[in-house]
Order: structure tokens, then sequence, then C-alpha cells
């Protein structure tokens, strides 16, 4: 579909285009604007290439006439069993250690009426990741919640564990759940199970399915379920199986956080990586102190310990654990969605906000690579890039658009401290949408490599 950039548009992208990546030091800015993007709430959005199997969860209705005093409540009611909150005027959130494992949405709507003075809430709490232990816990806590609010508190809880407490039958629920799952998935050649639409994508590998919990061969669980039954490998699926919290639920946390959230970098470059680093070697030292006798992954604590530059305790009794795959998805390139764009950079990139852009950012002191990423919607008509004066470096024709990259040539640092360095752009056109990247690296040879492979992997919708 071919598409028409107006004239004030491409000002502005030129404008973005030499704007570049404000250097390292503003990148550390953006870093601490890193929660707000964590935090960002939407509508939920429907997948455009894969389909989600349904979770488990359950739904909570009141009202309330004062939103703070409700958050308040919340936090007087979570807070005290380590749960994470942040509250926006009118959305709350609750979470626990990892923001891919689901949480406990909250949101308020002022009630109709000129005399009403009251809001509606409405809550949603994602349970199937965590496993049948954690849907126990929180509808535990939501009974201290329905004590401690004034207002009439209505649960729909779809397994019935809120009406009936009754918890062989929740776990029965939740196995059939997983293996209803993996049956499903055995249609399609690759699947994302379990996976937030808002987070990055890995990439797709032939028969396998991408969780939370890493790579998993659907050939290879479906045969194990029809030949075992469900049970085992749900002990191994879910995060909190067990009623107790013993060291499986400390060891499947750790085993996450490795796949999903550990960028694999030094602690000194940022608080994310201090944070996710240090409660790794916390998980993976209270499992083994609980059960010694388990399998425990001794090559990644070691290199964890290292990262964070921490002693690792004394590991030679333990029998070692050897992953069926390489752990670790942002070891990789991760694709994110740019509007209708999906662009793919390296794992270890830290994402933030400038202005209207969302900057990728590695952050090192040396051989440091950066992107910004800015769409613009367009009308329908002929498709041109922007002409920049810029020597081109690369052309292509994408499956619903195109892109050229363009070398800008060198950007004045921020400041006296950073040299010059090189920066080049790449424009996008995809149906109703006209994407800039601004790439930037310390040196030419790096820059002309990254982006490139930057510019190889764009696809649309």
């Amino acid at each position: 579909m071919p598409i028409h950039v107006s004239a004030g548009a491409k000002v502005v992208l030129f404008l973005q285009m030499r704007k570049g990546f404000p250097g390292i030091k503003s990148a550390r800015i953006a870093l601490k604007s890193r929660e707000s993007i964590i935090f960002a709430i939407a509508p939920p959005q429907k997948s455009r290439k894969h389909s989600r199997i349904m979770s488990i969860g359950f739904n909570l209705k009141t009202t309330c006439k004062s939103v703070k005093l409700f958050q308040q409540v919340l936090d007087n009611v979570f807070k005290p069993f380590g749960y994470d909150i942040k509250h926006q005027p009118k959305a709350s959130v609750i979470s626990w250690h990892s923001d891919f494992l689901g949480s406990f949405q909250f949101v308020y709507e002022k009630r109709k009426g000129l005399l009403n003075n009251s809001y509606s809430v409405s809550g949603y709490c994602q349970t199937n990741i965590y496993g049948p232990s954690f849907h126990k816990a929180i509808i535990e806590i939501v009974d201290q919640l329905i004590e401690s609010h004034d207002s009439v508190i209505k649960i729909e809880d779809e397994t019935n564990y809120f009406a009936t407490r009754d918890f062989a039958q929740l776990h029965k629920y939740f196995c059939q759940w997983l293996k209803n799952m993996f049956m499903a998935a055995q249609e399609k050649p690759n699947a994302y199970l379990c996976w937030p639409m808002q987070q990055y994508q890995p990439k797709e590998q032939p028969d396998m399915a991408i969780t939370p919990f890493g790579r998993f061969c659907i050939t290879e669980v479906s045969e194990r379920i029809r030949r075992e039954g469900i049970e085992t490998f749900a002990e191994e699926f879910f995060i909190w199986h067990d009623i107790e919290q013993n060291a499986r639920l400390y060891y499947k946390l750790a085993l996450h956080l490795l796949w999903t959230n550990c960028y694999f970098m030094d602690s000194d470059r940022s608080d994310a990586d201090a944070s996710i680093n240090h409660f790794i070697i916390y998980c993976l030292e209270q499992a083994a102190s609980l059960a010694p006798q388990q399998p425990f992954p001794k090559q990644l604590y070691l290199e964890i310990c290292t990262l964070h530059k921490h002693q690792p305790i004394h590991i030679e009794h333990l029998t070692d654990y050897v992953p069926s795959f390489p752990i670790g998805y942002r070891r990789e390139w991760l694709g994110y969605h740019i509007g209708n764009l999906t662009c793919y950079f390296p794992g270890n990139h830290l994402k933030g906000i400038d202005g209207n852009a969302t900057v990728f950012f590695d952050l090192k002191k040396e051989h440091w690579h950066s992107v910004r990423c800015v769409a613009h919607p367009c009308t329908k008509g002929d498709s041109e890039f922007a002409s920049l004066n810029a020597p081109i470096v690369e052309e292509g024709i994408l499956n619903k658009g195109a892109y050229r990259l363009s070398n800008m040539g060198f950007e004045a640092p921020s400041s006296n401290e950073d040299k010059p360095y090189p920066v080049y752009t790449c424009q996008i056109l995809s149906p109703s949408q006209f994407t800039l990247l601004t790439i930037c690296a310390e040196t030419e040879k790096e820059l002309h490599n990254y982006a490139i492979q930057i510019a190889k992997q764009i696809q649309i919708g």
C-alpha cells in the first residue's frame, strides 16, 4: 500500500535525524525513565502474528469513594507480603518480582451521574504462569482486602477456588490448562505460550514453544504428556507448584529471570542490571541451601556472581544442571514493536524514552551502540523517502514497504568529555507509517555492521 509523507512531517523527521541520539551521558538520563515504560498501562491488544492460549485468573469488582484511599488499602494489604505496587490516577498494578509473569491490575472509572461522587473499581489477576499455589495465595490476600474495604467486593474466579477452597481441584484445573495449551501448540509450526504481548519477541524456531521459562520442543513435550501424564511436567513448568515456598520455587524463579530479564551485563552498568543479578544470586543460593540434592546451574551461577562482583558459595558438592537449550533470550537479538514494524536489536540493550522516541542502548563505556526510533502516522498516497543530501549506504524492499540506510556523517558530542560519533539513519516506509531509526556507535566500522544488521531484520506487520 503506497503512503505519502507530508512536507511538515518531513521537516520534523529531518530535525529528528539531526538530533541523533544525544550521547552516552544522555543515555544514562534516559535509563532513569525506564520504570515509566514498564508501568505503561494500555488496553489489551490483539496479537498481529501469534494467537495466545487463554490465561487463568479472576476478576474483582467493587466501588470506592476515593481512589487514593483505595490505593492506600491496597498498599496496606499487599505490601507486607512483598508485592510491588505502582499507582496512577486511573490504575494500579501489583506485581511480584517480574513483569513477565502477569500482574494484578486495577482500573478506576468515575461513576456516571451528577450526584455520584464514587468510582467503579475493576481488577483482574492473571495466575496461570505462577501456578496453582500462587492462585491460592493471592485469593487469601484478597480475603484480607475484602475485610479491609468498606464496600462489597465481588469475585469471579474461573477456577471456582474462591468459592470452594478445594486446592486439589484447583491443582487439577491448572494441570488440565497446561496440557491443553501444549496439545493445541502442536497445530502450529512454532508458538509463543504464556508470552506477554507487550514484551520483546525472541526469534521463532521450528517446533519450538517460546515461554517465560525458556524454549520447549513442542513435539517432545506433547509426547511426554501422552506417555507420563501432565503432573511431572507441571511440576517443572509452574514456578509455584507446591503449596509451601520451597527450593523449587526459588530455583524456578531464578531460571525464569535468567531466561527473560537478565541482560548478562556487569551490575555496574545500571540499577536494572544490579537488581536482576542480585536477585538471581539470592534465589539460587536459597535453592541450594534448602535442597542441596537438586541440580544446580553452576556455570550460570558463577557467571552472574562475576558480573555482580559477588563471592560465590561453595558449589563443588552440588549436582550440575545441564539445560536442553542455552539459557537467556537476552543473549540474542530480540524483536520490538515500533508501530506496525518489528525491529530487532541486541538483547543486552536497555530501553528508555527520549521525547517522542523509544531508544535502545547498551550503555557500554567502550564500543557502545544506540538506536533512536520514531514512528509517524502517514496518509495514503505516493510513497517517498525524505531527501537528506547524504550518501545512501543501502536500500532494500520489505514485504509491504522499503527502507533506506544513509550515512549522516559525524555528530558533535553533547559535552567536551565525549568524542564525535558517526550516525546513520534508516528511513522505513510501511502502510500508514513513516519510521525513522537514528543509529549511532563509537566507530564507523562498528556502526556500519550494527546498522546493516538492524536494517536486514526489519519486519512489517
